[in-house]
């Protein structure tokens, strides 16, 4: 059984978790898991079998959301990729963000038998993911119009990017990247959401830095899918 420090998705980030024990978890509190991810076509186990489920519905069967609730934490987004552009690969597929109490209580669900049993689905689904750890950096606002679309910058020596500065758009929140706790070295400076009225193009969104990924969102064809990111940081 893949277990979750050693999965064939990404590379784990040991001396980030190790500050944090070196650091004796100082200053621990709430923190948003900010996660990109990409499927295999068809999940493969430990057996190297290709099975005749896809590698998302492999990932729906490792689900731990009943951990999350159980421990006070919460879903904050989960949705769908329908178009992306900007410089940087992979093109994801889904995309999560979960709000859990701290730090010291994220590492220990990721302990719990329930969790490291269903794994397995996740290990075998996944092709390659991203996990940083991130805080708002803006203020929450509920905006009831336009499309989702969420913005990822990665770091450089550049000024920040500005999501204000999409045409017809409107900021659900903003949020610094502390660091990755999985992925393969890639350094994120931030990620936003916003909605945008009217036709998306994400090429001419893209086209305002060439240090972002820009993704069109959906929360239609799952019924897990949901969108509580300003309601996660309004209730934290």
């Amino acid at each position: 059984m893949a277990r979750p420090e050693n999965p064939r998705y990404g590379t784990m980030n040991t001396p980030l978790i190790m500050k944090w024990f070196e650091e004796k978890f100082e200053n621990d509190g709430t923190v948003w898991f900010f996660n990109l991810m990409k499927y295999r076509p068809y999940a493969i186990y430990d057996d190297g079998v290709v099975t005749n489920i896809t590698g998302i519905e492999a990932d729906d069967l490792y689900n731990p959301s009943f951990n999350i609730d159980e421990m006070g934490g919460m879903v904050a987004y989960i949705g769908i990729v329908v178009d992306q552009a900007g410089s940087h690969n992979p093109q994801w597929h889904r995309i999560a963000t979960v709000r859990y109490p701290s730090r010291k209580e994220t590492l220990k669900m990721f302990a719990t038998p329930a969790f490291v049993e269903l794994h397995e689905h996740k290990d075998a689904g996944m092709e390659f993911t991203v996990c940083a750890q991130t805080t708002p950096s803006s203020p929450a606002n509920i905006v009831d119009k336009g499309q989702t679309v969420i913005i990822v910058e990665h770091e450089s020596s550049d000024a920040a990017f500005d999501p204000t500065s999409v045409a017809n758009s409107h900021l659900v929140a903003s949020f610094d990247v502390e660091g990755s706790i999985m992925g393969d070295g890639r350094v994120l400076r931030s990620w936003h959401q916003i909605q945008v009225e009217g036709d998306v193009d994400v090429k001419s969104i893209a086209a305002l830095s060439p240090h972002i990924s820009v993704m069109l969102m959906s929360l239609e064809g799952h019924r897990d899918y949901v969108d509580n990111t300003a309601l996660s940081i309004q209730t934290a």
